[in-house]
Formats: structure tokens, C-alpha cells, sequence
């Protein structure tokens, strides 16, 4: 009986393509210490062919204990590699990533194939990104939806000419090249995953490209979301970590670091009111962190709290800790103080997320889902023009007080405005200016960016715009805590009309310098 391996080889020797003068090799080792190495390997082709490909004698220099796009296969000199169905073969001028890890105690071992985390390279540097969704959803010539998605606008090529963008309407193809340009240098790529999440709707191949060429996914676990207003039943939780079980699942199935954020919008009332709850829901988090992770050991987890304090720049409390409120209010960050704890040992670092607008419903009083009530502000009572000192001040509460690393999954500075012109409390046509706020967008941003060696001294590596466009319909016929300005969350426009439109169009245009301020090089 023939070995089943021998009859691979063969083929791999006389049907494939061996590497030469068509297929380049380029061999990048990483996560380096003193017993052991990671190593990724890039082949190009060079040709105008496709090419199907194989590497004959490939030496390691160790046992292999992970290998991911790629199969290894004894041989008399080392292995022969040959491609998984999705990298065997070649476009002309494209190329594609495998990679593996030597035998090591020093790194992690498990289901996902032993692919270390560099979580002092990961901590120590600093980087933005951005998110909204995986796919993007754009409005076709023929009336017919244009997905595109977070890796494609990073990664493809002659967008100009590709046939895919040129059905979307009112597509502008400088405006998407220079869209990209500033996309490439985004590190972080933030996906939301809801109860009711699907694998379907991610291109596991795609997120896999981009994480073996550096980026990293965050995915923002919204499964309780607004339902969390206590603490879930038994048979609620049963069901929770039911689900966790498939996020386990899904997310080893990617190899390489991800970022995994538990309950995006977290600091509900009934939960931090009382020390019992806090203890409970600790717990019930730890869980669902233990269930994901034995599943994923690559991956590291956060809770993420709201900063719902005092913004006043004319109010001065002592709870709130500083110079006027605006700079930070203390005495709510410290809310869910004994879950953080509790949870200490569990999560890899603390995150937090800020969402400002000049107006919203009313905090107070805030309507029905129907007929919401509006509250505007100025900017002081907002506090918009303190926003980023006082996103540098929470880092420093949070990094003083849980010694972790820091982590700003989403902001969002809404960029319409509204003026009761009338002074009837409600919103009418002619009173909302979409274009108020852009200025604070970009003078977010810009501020951020200014004062990153800061942040970095407080623990801070990163942070990601909620949304990467304005959606014309986002969130429709919801809560909108935000009202009109649901539709005025992104750092991109486009002449899409609030509520009338479906989609978003194509004649795409950054507010103000945005990109230049989060992006720019």
C-alpha cells in the first residue's frame, strides 16, 4: 500500500509550482524570545498566471506546534507545504500569507493552534481605527444594495476601475481611493456581534488577510445591550453562554490576536446600585470570559463602561474631581468599581467608550419610542470643547486605579445640530444644520492625536470611530437615543438623505480633515 503523504508529495513535485523566478518567498519571523519563534511567510506571484503552488524541502528548524493557512506535510529534507482550499492557489500579481510556531513552552497552547499574543508589542504601541459594521452597504445603480467591506476598502486595488464599486451610485472613485489611502495606517478593524449574530456575516478569509498583515479586529459582544436593566435569569444565561459557546467557536477559527470586548454601553443602574448585583454580575462576566476563552486562548478580553457623567464646563462639583465637570466626573467612573475588580484577573485590559451630541432626547424625560422628546445643549453644557482633555483624564483614573492597559473601542461626536427656532421642543423642518457640528468632529480628533504621547503614558494603545460613514437609516424606527443625529455618527458623508434614502451613496466625503487628524501619517 502506497503512503497517502507519498502520493501528495509526488504530485506536490511534478503538478504544482515550486518557488523561482514566478513565486517570490519572503519569510518574516515575529514573536521571537529566547525558546522559541513564530514565523509568517508571504508568497508572491510574480507572473502573469494563476498559479497553483507547493514548497518542496521547506526546513523548520523545530517541531511545529501551529500552523495556520497551510498544510504541512513530511518530507525528506523538512516538509512540503501545500495551500488550504482558500490559499492554494495564486492570482496573477497577488499573494498569500501562512504561517506557524515552533515548539515552546513560552507559548500559548490550545485549539487555536498555539499562535502566541505580544501582549508587550500590542500594549506598547499606539494606533487608531475604525468600525460600524463588517460590511458596508452601498446604494446600486440597478436599486440593488453594494456590500462593501471593512478589509476590501483597505486592501483592494484599481478601485477606479473595478466593477464592483462602479455600480454603486454616484460613485466618486477618488473620493474611495482617498478614503483609503488613510485607511491603510487604521490598525484596529471593530465589528459589533449582537444576540442574534450570524458567522455568515463575517468573511472569515478576508479578517484572516488583514490580521496576517498586522491589523487587528476588536469584536464588541452586544448581546445583553439595552435589555441589560437587571441581572439576566437562569434561563437567560443558559442561553448566554450557549451563545458564548459559538463566539468560542467562531473566533478560533481566526489565528492570530483579536480583541474581545464584553457588553459595549455597560454601567446599567441595577447593576452597579448595590454591591450585591456588582458581585453577581462579575460572575455571570467571568463565565462567558472562561467559556470564549477555552475556546480562543488568542484572545483578549474587556469590559466596556459608559461615561455617562457630569459634561457641564459650568459646573464645578467636588464629585466630579476636576476644575469644572467637563474634564471627568469621578464619582461615575468609579460606579461599577467592584465589578472591575471582581474581574481583575479575567480581563486583559479596561475600555471605555464616549458618544457626544448637541442634542438627544431628553435624559430626563425622554419620550416614547414614537414621539421622543428633544433636549439641545450648548457646548458648554455639553462640554465639547473639553471632550478629548477629558478622555485623557479617564484614562488616568482607569489606569491608576486597575493598574491595565487602556482601550477606546468606538467614539462618536455626532456632527448635526439642531436650533428650536420656533421654541416648541420639538424638531421641525429647516431647524437641523447637518453640517453644525463638524468642526467639533474634527477638533476632536485633532486633539486626540495631539495629545497621544500623553495618552500613551496613561496605559492608553488605541482607540476607533464608532462608525465610519453616516447611515441614512441607522437605527430607524429604534430607540435613537440621538434622535436625527443617528444619522450623523460617521467621519464620512454622503449625499444619502436622512430617513428617505436606504443606503448609503457613493459620492463619499470626509468631514473636514478628519482622516488627516485620525489616520494621517
Amino acid at each position: 500500500m502506497v503512503n497517502p503523504w507519498l502520493k501528495i508529495v509526488l504530485f506536490c513535485a511534478v503538478g504544482f509550482v515550486a518557488w523561482g523566478k514566478n513565486l517570490h518567498i519572503d519569510r518574516e519571523r515575529f514573536a521571537v524570545n529566547d525558546s522559541g519563534y513564530c514565523e509568517k511567510v508571504t508568497l508572491e506571484n510574480r507572473s502573469g498566471k494563476i498559479l497553483r503552488w507547493c514548497l518542496r524541502d521547506f526546513v523548520v528548524k523545530a517541531k511545529p506546534i501551529a500552523i495556520w493557512g497551510a498544510k504541512f506535510i513530511p518530507d525528506t529534507k523538512g516538509f512540503a507545504v501545500v495551500g488550504e482550499r482558500w490559499s492554494a492557489i495564486i492570482a496573477p500579481k497577488k499573494s498569500i500569507s501562512f504561517g506557524y510556531c515552533v515548539e515552546s513552552k513560552g507559548f500559548v497552547k490550545g485549539e487555536n493552534r498555539g499562535v502566541p499574543i505580544d501582549k508587550k508589542g500590542l500594549f506598547g504601541d499606539f494606533a487608531t481605527g475604525f468600525g460600524g459594521a463588517y460590511a458596508f452597504d452601498f446604494q446600486g445603480e440597478d436599486g440593488n444594495s453594494v456590500w462593501v467591506d471593512s478589509v476590501d476598502l483597505v486592501f483592494d486595488k484599481d478601485i477606479k476601475e473595478s466593477e464592483h464599486y462602479n455600480i454603486i451610485e454616484r460613485f466618486d472613485s477618488e473620493a474611495f481611493e482617498n478614503l483609503q489611502s488613510y485607511l491603510s495606517h487604521a490598525k484596529y478593524l471593530v465589528y459589533w456581534m449582537g444576540r442574534r449574530w450570524n458567522e455568515s456575516w463575517f468573511n472569515q478569509e478576508k479578517i484572516q488577510r488583514a490580521m496576517d498583515r498586522g491589523y487587528i479586529p476588536v469584536f464588541l459582544y452586544w448581546y445583553f445591550g439595552d435589555e441589560l436593566d437587571d441581572i439576566p435569569s437562569d434561563s437567560e444565561l443558559e442561553t448566554y453562554y450557549e451563545n458564548c459557546k459559538r463566539v468560542g467557536g467562531f473566533l478560533q477559527k481566526l489565528h492570530g490576536t483579536k480583541l474581545f470586548i464584553m457588553e459595549p454601553e455597560f454601567n446599567k443602574k441595577k447593576i452597579v446600585h448595590n454591591e450585591k448585583s456588582q458581585h453577581t454580575f462579575a460572575r455571570i462576566i467571568s463565565k462567558a470570559i472562561d467559556i470564549i476563552r477555552n475556546r480562543s486562548s488568542q484572545t483578549l478580553f474587556s469590559l466596556c463602561m459608559m461615561d455617562t457623567g457630569n459634561r457641564n464646563a459650568n459646573k464645578s462639583y467636588e464629585k466630579c474631581g476636576y476644575a469644572n465637570c467637563a474634564l471627568g466626573d469621578k464619582s461615575r467612573w468609579a460606579e461599577s468599581e467592584i465589578i472591575y475588580n471582581d474581574l481583575k484577573n479575567k480581563i486583559d485590559f479596561i475600555s471605555f467608550q464616549e458618544m457626544v451630541g448637541q442634542f438627544s432626547r431628553d435624559p430626563q424625560d425622554p419620550g416614547t419610542w414614537e414621539r421622543a422628546k428633544p433636549k439641545g445643549y450648548t457646548n458648554e453644557e455639553v462640554g465639547i470643547d473639553y471632550l478629548a482633555r477629558r478622555v485623557l483624564n479617564l484614562t488616568k483614573f482607569l489606569h491608576e486605579k486597575y493598574a491595565k492597559p487602556i482601550f477606546l473601542p468606538y467614539i462618536a461626536v455626532a456632527s448635526a445640530t439642531w436650533n428650536d427656532i420656533n421654541k416648541n421642543s420639538k424638531i421641525d423642518m429647516g431647524e437641523i444644520d447637518e453640517e453644525g457640528w463638524e468642526d467639533k468632529v474634527v477638533q476632536t480628533y485633532r486633539e486626540l492625536r495631539e495629545l497621544e504621547g500623553e495618552l500613551k503614558r496613561n496605559g492608553m494603545f488605541g482607540y476607533a470611530t464608532m462608525a465610519l460613514f453616516d447611515h441614512p437609516r441607522h437605527d430607524y424606527g429604534g430607540y435613537q437615543f440621538f434622535m436625527q443625529n443617528e444619522y450623523h455618527l460617521g467621519i464620512i458623508k454622503s449625499g444619502a438623505e436622512d430617513e428617505i434614502d436606504a443606503h448609503i451613496f457613493g459620492d463619499i466625503a470626509p468631514k473636514g480633515e478628519v482622516l488627516e487628524a485620525l489616520f494621517g501619517r
